[in-house]
């Protein structure tokens, strides 16, 4: 290696070598991918009841005539 730069500004190649993943590690972030994606759909799926409560709620209350106004 070259003396003039110092030890302190030498890299080594294997300072950045990713090493790869264990089996837990992977398992792990199989997990962590199954729960975000767990979720996300909780997430939908409670956004998708409450727009069709609204939207039943909205078609109950346009069925109700107004007080007073007389519909034939």
């Amino acid at each position: 290696m070259c003396d003039h730069y110092g030890a302190k500004y030498v890299m080594r190649l294997h300072e950045f070598a990713t090493q790869p993943k264990t089996a837990e590690q992977l398992k792990i972030d199989a997990l962590k991918t199954a729960k975000e994606k767990a979720n996300a759909n909780l997430a939908a799926e409670r956004k998708r009841q409450q727009v069709a409560k609204a939207q039943k709620k909205l078609l109950t209350v346009q069925r109700i005539p107004a007080p007073g106004i007389n519909v034939q």
